[in-house]
């Protein structure tokens, strides 16, 4: 029996980066919370300055997760990616002032403005700041996943991908579940399961040729939980997306279908 030939490792196994610093000023942000108490900004009047800013943010993450761009199949996904990311861009403004505009019973107008400011502050910076950082590793986290498959998928050496957890006590239960199956590149199961698979998730993926033998997974577990987010049943380059439809930030209120297609009326960059 010919013995295994492990092909390659991908990167994804490195424990998680720190996201830099957003870089949104708290002196733009109270402005901003002027500006939607005044009306100048609402749900679909949304402030260029802050679309440019986050889109440019999850933009580097994209950029650092990606860098191969000497392949034009390379350059082809990682444009729809690009694309993905501004979009999104614009979603979660629009999420995040749906949030604020729809914390308070009383029409705005009865809404004193020291009551208005706190409650808008804790979501502008769980927006900007807390939950940034998170979509910024999601959004190198899948770049580099994408990248991955990319150059896996083009590579005739390599007929089996094997699910590899980092083995350690950090290791999501779900997550565990998945160690070590071994299914060949063209099996539907990467389909969903081509890691990451969560939020920070550190799993990655041993290639191998074809002396090596399937394993399957009987019961995968399932996306829509704590540990496997719906979000991630997705594979980035297949889907050519970072962040899927089913993401809460496109889900938008009766009548703006329209508008989430014109990308909240903002440029498409």
């Amino acid at each position: 029996m010919v013995k295994d030939v492990i092909i390659g490792i991908n990167e994804s196994g490195a424990d998680v980066p720190e996201s830099p610093d957003p870089g949104i000023s708290e002196l733009f942000l109270d402005t901003y919370v002027l500006a939607l108490y005044g009306g100048v900004i609402t749900m679909h009047n949304l402030s260029l300055e802050l679309y440019l800013s986050v889109g440019e943010y999850l933009n580097e993450a994209l950029r650092r997760g990606f860098v191969d761009f000497d392949d034009i199949h390379n350059i082809e996904l990682f444009e729809a990616l690009r694309a993905n990311v501004w979009h999104f861009s614009a979603a979660k403004q629009y999420q995040q002032n749906r949030t604020i505009l729809q914390s308070f019973v009383a029409p705005l107008e009865e809404i004193s403005f020291e009551e208005f400011k706190p409650v808008a502050d804790q979501i502008l910076a769980n927006y900007n700041q807390n939950w940034l950082r998170t979509e910024w590793n999601t959004a190198m986290a899948e770049s580099q996943a994408a990248r991955e498959w990319n150059n896996l998928i083009n590579d005739d050496q390599v007929e089996m991908i094997e699910y590899q957890t980092q083995e350690d006590g950090r290791v999501r239960h779900e997550h565990a579940m998945l160690n070590g199956a071994i299914y060949p590149k063209g099996h539907s199961f990467w389909n969903s399961y081509f890691p990451p698979n969560g939020f920070n998730c550190r799993c990655f993926t041993v290639s191998h040729d074809n002396e090596a033998k399937q394993k399957t997974i009987k019961n995968p577990p399932e996306f829509g939980t704590p540990e496997m987010p719906k979000v991630f049943d997705t594979n980035p380059a297949k889907d050519r997306i970072i962040f899927p439809n089913s993401h809460p930030y496109f889900r938008v209120a009766q009548g703006d279908k329209v508008f989430r297609e014109a990308n909240y009326g903002l440029p498409i960059i």
